[in-house]
């Protein structure tokens, strides 16, 4: 595999990698990653077995796509392929520490002014991954039957065929319009899987984000992950507060945001999520059941 990905990115980046070393690094729990490094200079590059070309060559376009907005720093896309049964996404290499709250809450500013980018639709030209996971992302002007048909639904559906059902997610779907009286959601492009661990920053402390399942959404939607894991200080969120207020009725809206990751979870790595499901969707239908 290694001849031909050097050769190409020999090719693209104009330096001289051909006999560059390959230096493992830690972190990733789905690809490989590693730093290829000569006297030249240095890449990043992840890589797994070519069966999740998609998700990397999705990957590249949603990097791609941020970078175009000219608002989040992401790592600079290179290329994709695939090469010797092997599928590997390259981007610049970035020497990455961890974010101050400076830092954080620049990048509140920077998301903020993300979201305000209006978009045509609700969806991407193409279905991504969160995580190990499909996200189909069909385009549609309708937000709630967008979130309700290929977030949440499908989320309970890949649930059912692990044997874990839930009472009352039915009436959760057909009553999702409940959640959005009052608030007209607008399609914004979303980094889409921004946890604590998909950001970092430079020494300077520009943030950086990585690692994006980005589609057109709800701008609320991208406080899902963050709520669920955390990590992130009250000066980020008060910072896109100052650019986007939050809508009434938003705090409700997490809640169902944060069910689709919670879902995801339950699919990817079993029942320790089960109980935060569970929790999560006895508190929407009780907000239901109040009116």
């Amino acid at each position: 595999m290694w001849p031909s990905i050097l050769e190409i990115l020999s090719a693209r980046t104009g330096l001289s990698l051909h006999a560059a070393r390959k230096i493992r690094l830690s972190g990733g729990c789905i690809h490989e990653a590693y730093c290829v490094e000569s006297t030249d200079g240095r890449v990043f590059l992840k890589c797994n077995h070519a069966q999740h070309a998609p998700m990397l060559a999705a990957e590249y376009e949603a990097l791609i796509a941020i970078a175009k907005t000219g608002t989040l720093k992401v790592p600079e896309p290179i290329a994709w392929g695939i090469s010797g049964g092997f599928a590997w996404l390259a981007t610049e290499y970035l020497e990455l520490g961890p974010s101050s709250e400076t830092s954080q809450e620049l990048l509140g500013h920077q998301l903020a002014q993300l979201h305000q980018l209006p978009q045509a639709s609700f969806g991407w030209h193409r279905t991504n991954s969160i995580g190990l996971t499909d996200q189909p992302n069909r385009l549609s002007d309708d937000w709630v039957a967008f979130f309700r048909d290929q977030r949440l639904a499908w989320q309970f559906k890949l649930a059912a065929q692990k044997n874990h059902v839930f009472d009352g997610s039915q009436a959760l779907l057909e009553s999702m319009s409940f959640f959005f009286e009052g608030y007209v959601p607008r399609p914004c492009l979303l980094h889409g899987d921004l946890w604590h661990g998909n950001v970092a920053s430079l020494h300077d402390g520009t943030p950086v984000v990585f690692d994006p399942a980005a589609y057109c959404g709800d701008s609320e939607a991208e406080f899902g992950i963050m709520d669920l894991f955390g990590g992130f200080s009250p000066g980020l969120r008060e910072a896109y507060s100052s650019l986007l207020p939050p809508s009434p009725g938003h705090q409700r809206r997490l809640h169902l945001y944060r069910l689709y990751h919670e879902l995801n979870h339950l699919n990817m790595f079993g029942g320790g999520y089960l109980a935060a499901c569970h929790k999560t969707i006895a508190k929407l239908l009780g907000w239901l059941a109040s009116g």
